[in-house]
């Protein structure tokens, strides 16, 4: 007769997973949805780059650094996009307009924008792109709507 006792580790090892994800956090962890109203959109052209940032490191231009980022096609004059399951944190957004699809914002020789962007609460820079802080938000519900108008 086999004792079962021997397989009890293995199975609490295996329940412990069901309330834990991969980063580490409870699956309960509470979550919710990012609606973001994107206004002011000049045409048409290439493509609309979305980057949803947890913490300023990236922040505002790389995109590959942000929680999340979705390349869609530009629909003028407005358009609505959601982060689906979303953890409760501060956020701030980025988009980038890249009208050429080139992979990056491309400047005048000030090293001004040449193409339209824009990020949560509508923050601006003062001599340069603008700051995690002034762009975060808080998202503790089970949705955040943030309306963001681009600037060209």
């Amino acid at each position: 007769m086999m004792n079962s006792n021997k397989y009890l580790p293995i199975t609490l090892i295996g329940i412990l997973f069901l309330f834990f994800d991969f980063n580490f956090g409870f699956a309960g962890d509470p979550r919710g949805h990012v609606v973001i109203t994107v206004s002011q959109i000049k045409n048409d052209s290439g493509l609309m780059r979305i980057s949803l940032f947890d913490s300023r490191e990236g922040f505002p231009n790389k995109y590959k650094q942000a929680k999340k980022f979705i390349n869609l096609k530009s629909q003028s004059p407005e358009m609505k996009i959601i982060f689906p399951d979303v953890p409760f944190g501060e956020y701030a957004i980025a988009i980038l307009h890249d009208e050429n699809t080139n992979e990056k914002m491309d400047t005048n020789f000030l090293r001004m924008p040449k193409e339209g962007y824009g990020v949560s609460n509508n923050a601006r820079g003062t001599f340069g792109p603008p700051k995690f802080e002034d762009a975060k938000f808080p998202m503790k519900q089970d949705s955040a709507f943030i309306s963001i108008e681009m600037s060209y």
